[in-house]
């Protein structure tokens, strides 16, 4: 059952590109990482690799215009073996999937991602280890274990963890195994499709959106689509959701892309809320008519976020930093985290966080032997170092955050602007 349901949804976002694309013209890009089950080589450095997607088996066409990188080198096809953890970018075409990059990941240096159902769990030497996509992934004591959903609480034990999860799973290479860094439980993401275009329409159930890379589709909006930006014909945005039985999207999240950057992100600091579409380009939480009559009114809750790509023009490291900010009935919760990749393994940073002209050193960030470090603070935290409320300048929140800077001996290796 779950393996038609999966290949009926790949089948549709199939039929859904083709059905209004011209033949050489490329469909919507998608992007996922996971095993190579099999490489088929044809003439030349062309041919096919075939992946799990969701314990679906799919053919990737590898042509002459795609680029394979090992280790930083450009290569071939040959070069892709049964059993290689590839990350892949690729485009719907009217031959099939066809692959744009390849990336063969190092066991070095390299992260993962995972995305599927729990099909086996077993503890060996006092670690957990969890089978997905007929992979085997530790998990330990430093892994960050979340779950999806504000009635299931956060945190989750890795014994909790049981076949039938589904799960997005982020990590990378020790000792030969997959170690999990974060894994995050709940099953919205399955089976998600990501879309970028320009609507075209604003409809009572959500808009019309013109596909980047040609086609058409509609895009539903309910009460657990999360927006961010003003939904007005013309604007170009950024779409995660799942396709319904009529081949519509569903929304999990729109982000209106402002400057046409790719990142739609750093355009809504204020702007992310939950709500459905009015029909008239805004959301019914953001409607200024009805701002008078519910100036009083506790029960409507305010929830804003925003994330940034920390970013260096000398530096491999790479990172992010996510804000929070939630007033539900009076009762303020903030958030702030700040997470970094491709470091080297034990280099200890400053954190400094402006807010505006006022630079405030939030502490140090350690790297693990991954290569990853990641922080996070909230309001009222149990641990005086990860607690907002003694780090905020007197009258801010984390909404008036301008700058991040991560810091090494006084240099700035990363940094990135709300």
């Amino acid at each position: 059952m779950q393996y038609s349901r999966n290949l009926l949804i790949i089948l549709s976002m199939l039929i859904f590109a083709f059905s209004s694309s011209v033949a050489t013209a490329k469909g919507s890009e998608i992007k996922f990482s996971s095993l190579v089950s099999a490489v088929v080589q044809s003439e030349g450095d062309v041919g096919t690799i075939t992946v799990s997607i969701h314990e679906v088996d799919v053919d990737v066409i590898v042509n002459g215009d795609t680029e394979i990188e090992e280790g930083g080198e450009e290569v071939g096809i040959s070069v892709i073996s049964v059993g290689d953890f590839v990350s892949v970018n690729a485009f719907f075409a009217d031959v099939g999937i066809v692959a744009d990059e390849i990336k063969v990941l190092d066991e070095r240096s390299e992260q993962f991602r995972l995305r599927g159902r729990i099909t086996a769990t077993d503890i060996i030497e006092d670690a957990t280890v969890i089978t997905l996509m007929g992979v085997d992934v530790n998990v330990d004591s430093f892994t960050d274990i979340t779950r999806r959903g504000s009635g299931s609480g956060n945190s989750v034990a890795a014994a909790d963890l049981i076949v039938g999860d589904e799960v997005n799973v982020r990590g990378g290479m020790q000792d030969g195994m997959l170690l999990a860094a974060r894994i995050h439980v709940g099953n919205r993401e399955q089976g998600n499709i990501e879309l970028e275009g320009t609507i075209t329409a604003i409809t009572d159930a959500g808009f019309t959106l013109e596909i980047d890379g040609g086609g058409n589709t509609i895009i539903v909006i309910d009460d657990g689509t999360v927006v961010s930006g003003e939904l007005v014909p013309g604007a170009f945005v950024e779409v995660e959701g799942q396709l319904n039985t009529e081949f519509a999207i569903v929304a999990a999240e729109v982000v209106v892309d402002v400057d046409g950057d790719g990142d739609g992100d750093d355009d809504n600091k204020r702007g992310k809320s939950s709500g459905k579409s009015n029909g008239n380009g805004n959301n019914d939480d953001d409607d200024d008519s009805n701002d008078d009559d519910n100036s009083n009114d506790s029960s409507d809750p305010v929830e804003v976020g925003a994330e940034i790509k920390l970013e260096s023009d000398f530096s491999e490291v790479s990172g992010k930093a996510e804000t929070g900010f939630k007033d539900i009935n009076g009762k303020v919760e903030q958030e702030f985290e700040v997470e970094l990749e491709d470091a080297v393994a034990g280099t200890v940073f400053t954190l400094v966080v402006s807010f505006d002209d006022n630079a405030v050193e939030f502490g140090t960030i350690t790297v693990n032997d991954l290569g990853r470090a990641e922080v996070k603070f909230r309001n009222g935290d149990d641990d005086p170092e990860q607690d907002l409320t003694a780090l905020l300048p007197d009258g801010s929140d984390v909404r008036d955050i301008t700058r991040i800077q991560i810091v090494i001996d006084g240099d700035v290796v990363l940094e990135g602007d709300f």
